[in-house]
């Protein structure tokens, strides 16, 4: 009886410190740490809980894979004539939808499976409407903790941005893919490339953060998930 007992406790224990281990502030609701598919989102009081960790990272602190907008696989080059859905014939995109969040265009969703995606324009903007940040660093990386209204934070890796065949900004900017791109501004889109333009969450030291329409799909972003 009483193995049964301590049994039980070790096990509560346990599930405790799973529930917490993934916010930085320990939160006093039990839903606030979801864990889907063996990865982990935190409920910062949003519309959707964000993930832990990027896609292809395994901690918070990791850069994991770079991802040009529709593409499911890494590669050695970021540029417009080996992007995926570019016609280097026409010199024209390909339409693939404006919004690929939960389609199969859709890194996070087909890494991942289950109900994860990546974020839309309208998620983006919600957690830099509402949410805090503080640039800081994580094992000796540097990145934005992001704290949402109930408390609850996550961490962003300041990851860079690949273009052609380099690495840039990495450990200074952070620049954060979404599922939809940009139609509605006549001043910064090409009309005869209509849609070459991706809504991303852009991040920087100093608390800096902002969400910006005017970056070319083909290049490699880092991916953060959410889910419902």
């Amino acid at each position: 009886m009483k193995k049964s007992v301590l049994r039980t406790l070790v096990l509560s224990t346990l599930m405790s410190v799973s529930l917490v281990s993934c916010v930085f502030k320990q939160s006093s609701d039990k839903d606030a740490c979801l864990r889907v598919n063996n990865h982990e989102a935190v409920d910062l009081g949003l519309s959707v809980k964000w993930a832990t960790c990027n896609v292809g990272a395994e901690s918070p602190e990791e850069y994991g894979g770079y991802y040009a907008w529709g593409e499911t696989e890494e590669k050695s080059s970021y540029r417009c004539n080996t992007y995926k859905y570019h016609d280097n014939n026409t010199l024209s995109y390909i339409d693939i939808g404006t919004d690929i969040s939960g389609t199969s265009y859709d890194v996070a969703r087909v890494k991942w499976g289950g109900n994860w995606r990546m974020p839309t324009f309208d998620e983006i903007k919600e957690l830099y409407d509402k949410c805090s940040r503080e640039w800081t660093e994580v094992n000796g990386v540097k990145g934005q903790k992001i704290t949402g209204p109930n408390g609850n934070s996550i961490f962003l890796p300041a990851a860079g941005i690949r273009n052609s065949t380099e690495l840039y900004l990495d450990s200074m900017e952070g620049y954060y893919c979404s599922a939809t791109f940009n139609t509605n501004n006549p001043n910064i889109i090409d009309k005869d490339n209509d849609g070459q333009y991706v809504h991303i969450l852009q991040i920087a030291d100093k608390g800096y953060m902002t969400y910006e329409s005017f970056h070319f799909r083909h290049s490699g972003y880092s991916i953060r998930p959410v889910i419902e």
